[in-house]
């Protein structure tokens, strides 16, 4: 029989290596914190210091050149060329983080980056770069405090052949987990925010304004769980926001990161923004072709002057399927059309959309472009007014209203605040809609029971930061 003396000497032996293992795994995680560092970056440093708050870098280049996981550089007020990250990669517990302070500005694009974007030929032999911040084939990176502005609209060379295409604020391509935060991205070239091929995206909290060309927000290519929230987006030529899942790019490198490129982005939430003044040019508020499953909540859309939501398919491998348009504030602009838009295939031939099956290259073997409509989708508890009386709450296609093909679920819309006014399409124009009342709309599709009509108040201004 074991005594009692040797059983307590078991025990202090057995707490006493807990103890040191305790004390090891301590120093180790001590370790590697210390290895985190913080870099400053001033419009006085000097590259060839050392990065610290009193001998900052000058650029941001230099910067982005020396982080690794866990790093945060610290950029001051100030005027700034852009930057490029690439293949940077940062983790859950220790991102890479780059925080501006008020004031801090990058008025010119960033350096030409080894890795570059696709573009519609799916090679780039751009002479001059345009974009503002870029990150490539990274992780775990968040951008915070930072206005970009101004970057160049697009150019041509004496022969008319392209030298770019025109630049973004922020330029992402072929990442995930990128956090984009407080930033403003006013009067670019093409786009606010752009991002291609990169899953677990969280744009929130910035203001993406006045694009010249395009959209406020662009979330582009197969990609999955986008969230945009809280964001200002406004005056953009085309859309406010856009989500184009298109099925006519391929990406190796998405690949090789686990990523499937499959022509459809799921699970994106959009939430809680404030989107006015957009789409001159076209486009919607919140315009979105091959995304399914995906939540649209709480935005408010003021003066908006193409679509407010539109749920489509013209590049997409599929159509925007299954998805949730809940709570939402839309009042359309006496020159929009209408507060909704779902829409199918325009020219679908057979079972293919041949706007979704245009590979830049002839190699590139993917999923062909199906036709499925933009079906199961759900309108519920929106304001849907229109200034236009020519147009109205909710605009959609035969074969959207139909039962959808994955599950089953049927388009549903209800609870709404409406105009008299809604149309069942035939055509990308309007000349062969089906303009249809209240009652009519309810007669025939059996939908907005519970919905009620009301007048367009005159739309509010929208005071600009």
């Amino acid at each position: 029989m074991v005594g009692w003396g040797t059983l307590r000497r078991g025990h202090i032996m057995k707490e006493r290596g807990t103890i040191t293992m305790a004390a090891g795994l301590a120093m180790l995680l001590g370790r590697s914190t210390a290895l985190a560092a913080t870099y400053h970056v001033a419009p006085g440093g000097d590259d060839a210091a050392v990065g610290s708050a009193a001998r900052p870098f000058r650029t941001l280049q230099r910067a982005a050149n020396q982080v690794k996981a866990g790093d945060t550089v610290r950029v001051a007020p100030g005027d700034y060329d852009g930057f490029s990250l690439e293949n940077k990669a940062g983790t859950r517990e220790r991102p890479i983080v780059f925080l501006a302070a008020p004031g801090a500005r990058v008025v010119r694009p960033g350096p030409l980056p080894e890795n570059l974007p696709l573009n519609v030929t799916h090679t780039t032999s751009w002479p001059k770069w345009p974009h503002g911040l870029y990150v490539w084939g990274s992780s775990h990176v968040r951008i915070e405090g930072f206005e970009v502005v101004g970057m160049p609209p697009a150019e041509l060379d004496a022969k008319l052949g392209p030298v770019h295409r025109g630049g973004a604020g922020i330029f992402v391509q072929v990442s995930d987990h990128i956090t984009l935060r407080r930033n403003r991205a006013d009067d670019n070239g093409r786009w606010g925010i752009f991002t291609s091929f990169t899953d677990d995206l969280l744009v929130e909290d910035n203001e993406c304004s006045r694009s010249r060309s395009e959209h406020g927000i662009y979330v582009s290519n197969s990609a999955d769980r986008p969230i945009i929230r809280r964001n200002h987006v406004w005056g953009n030529q085309r859309s406010g926001i856009q989500i184009n899942a298109d099925n006519n790019f391929d990406s190796p490198a998405y690949r090789v990161r686990g990523g499937v490129v499959d022509g459809i982005v799921t699970g994106a939430v959009i939430e809680d923004n404030l989107i006015h003044d957009n789409g001159a040019g076209g486009g919607a508020a919140i315009n979105l072709d091959g995304v399914q499953d995906s939540l649209i909540r709480r935005n408010i859309l003021l003066d908006n002057h193409a679509w407010g939501v539109a749920l489509y398919q013209i590049d997409g491998a599929e159509g925007s399927r299954r998805n949730r348009v809940l709570d939402n504030t839309i009042l359309m602009a006496d020159d929009a059309r209408h507060a909704v838009q779902i829409a199918s295939c325009e020219a679908p031939v057979s079972s293919t959309c041949p706007t979704g099956n245009r590979p830049p290259i002839p190699e590139w073997i993917r999923p062909p472009s199906r036709v499925t409509g933009s079906t199961g989708n759900v309108i519920l508890r929106n304001t849907l007014l229109n200034a236009n009386a020519e147009r109205g709450s909710i605009r959609i296609d035969a074969v959207s209203l139909a039962a959808d093909g994955g599950n089953g679920a049927r388009f549903w819309s209800d609870f709404n605040r409406v105009v008299d006014r809604f149309a069942i399409s035939t055509t990308p124009g309007f000349e062969g809609d089906r303009v249809l009342s209240l009652d009519e709309w309810r007669l025939v599709t059996g939908q907005d029971r519970c919905s009620h009509r009301s007048d367009v108040p005159g739309l509010p201004g929208v005071r600009r930061r």
